[in-house]
């Protein structure tokens, strides 16, 4: 459709304290961080090991977890033969889960054994162990189902794991130690690692040569304990403190992303439904936490606030997991003193995380009349070229779906007011992935 440049958008507020946003769900057995959780095909979350974050009385785990969304609650499934604590998981091909590396006791010592854990019988046992002994490894399953396992604690050695042989091989070295990076598969399967703390270097892993190359271009700042992920349209999103940018990986350049609402380090950031990202922002470390759940918009380039967690929530070491209900798990993580780890498990409703002002956006010349309306309102899209195959939604200010019409083919739109009550609505109208309108109804 051809866009007009004339631009008339409603003036719109927005709440972001949005109904159901956070709900609690069932606590884990112990309190855990340092661990690693997998969704599995049968939609439950499977999370093992860590430790209980206590450093004065610290306790590694070898116990697994799994949590089943129908019911909202943990139950206990078949110990690892060893305690893993910052333990790096992949779900396999088959659907099984390979626990890798980490360290097995107190002291921090690190263990080279791996193990896989059968889904259906829900027990663990030993397979190949990795060349040499690392955790806080990051895993990628390569799109030939191969596992690959970057770096550790300050190492460059990397590693590839064949669940056809169970056998794991060494591969190309990164250029940069790896402290605190992380890593993530590209559209064309090769992977792109950023080196971690205070580095502004990334490196890209060729699954044809099986080496590493330094990215020419160094990224914009260099992101404290950054965190970075695939976005739906092939881009990476990279964040860390209160900056992001992101990469692209068809011609290695990094641009400029909207600064965040508060700093983020280590946060692990969630894919939204609609090409949006959601993260959530723990604040400083080393302070108070101020905890917000924070969306980036990719079209505009910015982030805005889905929505404050008014509970004592975690620090970091947490795992999240987008469970096939569309809700999101955020499971255990660090105190914020720091002494201590949580049990706690929480889930953010995807469909009530706040819509941004950001995304009301438009780029088409629309008029609604009359505004206020008693019994009906049109609304007219400005184009030498008709809509095709739209879709209009109506919420609440809360952010409930209240109506919604498919299929529209014309470039006026009538609304009637049928159930609506008195009060502010919400109107959006998208054509495919594309926003066309969206503004503000009035209902006297």
């Amino acid at each position: 459709m051809k866009k007009t440049t004339t631009i008339f958008l409603v003036g719109l507020t927005l709440s972001t304290a949005m109904a159901q946003l956070i709900t609690p769900t069932g606590d884990m057995s112990v309190q855990r961080m340092g661990h690693s959780s997998q969704l599995l095909g049968n939609g439950k979350v499977l999370t093992l090991g860590g430790n209980n974050g206590n450093y004065l009385s610290k306790v590694v785990y070898n116990t697994a977890e799994l949590y089943n969304p129908a019911l909202g609650t943990w139950a206990a499934t078949g110990s690892m033969k060893k305690k893993r604590d910052y333990v790096a998981s992949a779900l396999l091909p088959n659907g099984n889960v390979l626990a890798i590396g980490g360290d097995f006791d107190v002291y921090k010592n690190q263990t080279a054994s791996c193990e896989i854990y059968d889904v259906t019988a829900g027990t663990w046992s030993y397979t190949d162990s990795l060349p040499d002994a690392r955790s806080n490894i990051k895993a990628i399953v390569l799109n030939n189902g191969k596992v690959l396992a970057v770096g550790g604690n300050s190492v460059t050695n990397c590693s590839l794991y064949d669940p056809a042989t169970n056998k794991w091989t060494a591969t190309g070295s990164l250029n940069t130690a790896l402290r605190n990076g992380s890593v993530v598969k590209l559209p064309n399967g090769d992977v792109f690692a950023t080196t971690g703390y205070m580095a502004d270097k990334t490196e890209i892993y060729s699954v044809t040569t099986g080496t590493w190359s330094t990215v020419t271009n160094s990224m914009l700042s260099d992101h404290l304990f950054c965190s970075i992920i695939l976005m739906s349209n092939g881009n990476v999103l990279i964040a860390g403190g209160t900056t992001s940018e992101v990469f692209n990986p068809v011609n290695n350049t990094f641009s400029a992303a909207g600064n965040l609402l508060q700093s983020v380090a280590r946060d692990p950031m969630i894919n939204l439904s609609n090409g949006k990202v959601l993260i959530y922002g723990t604040g400083d470390l080393f302070s108070i936490d101020r905890q917000s759940l924070q969306v980036f918009n990719p079209v505009a380039n910015k982030w805005y606030s889905a929505g404050t967690v008014n509970v004592t929530y975690t620090a970091d070491g947490y795992t999240v997991a987008k469970l096939q209900t569309g809700k999101i798990l955020y499971v255990g993580g660090n105190a914020s003193t720091g002494n201590g780890s949580y049990k706690y498990c929480y889930l953010v409703n995807e469909s009530s995380i706040a819509v941004g002002i950001n995304d009301l956006l438009t780029n088409y010349s629309i008029n609604v009349s009359p505004n206020p309306f008693t019994t009906a309102a049109v609304i007219q899209i400005n184009s030498d070229m008709k809509i095709k195959n739209a879709r209009l939604k109506l919420f609440d200010l809360i952010g409930n779906e209240i109506r919604s019409l498919e299929n529209i083919d014309e470039n006026q739109i009538k609304i009637e007011r049928e159930n609506m009550t008195s009060g502010i609505y919400l109107y959006k109208l998208t054509e495919g992935n594309e926003i066309i309108a969206a503004g503000k109804l009035i209902v006297e």
